[in-house]
């Protein structure tokens, strides 16, 4: 699947700082890129008014010791 992001996006990944966040945003994309059909990826929307945006939501969760 080809995937294109709006230049904001590599903005925004640039400023976060967690490791761990950045590590599950490139294997989510690994996997859109494998995927064969993108209804089939979980928590993804199609936008509307758009012909092929569609918006991914990801939970991620980071324990820090205190």
């Amino acid at each position: 699947m080809i995937l294109l992001f709006e230049e904001q996006f590599s903005k925004d990944i640039d400023k976060i700082t967690v490791k761990s966040v950045k590590k599950k945003i490139e294997k989510t994309i690994i996997d859109l890129k494998e995927v064969k059909t993108i209804t089939r990826f979980p928590n993804i929307k199609k936008l509307t008014g758009h012909k092929l945006a569609y918006r991914l939501e990801l939970t991620i969760i980071d324990y820090v010791s205190f």
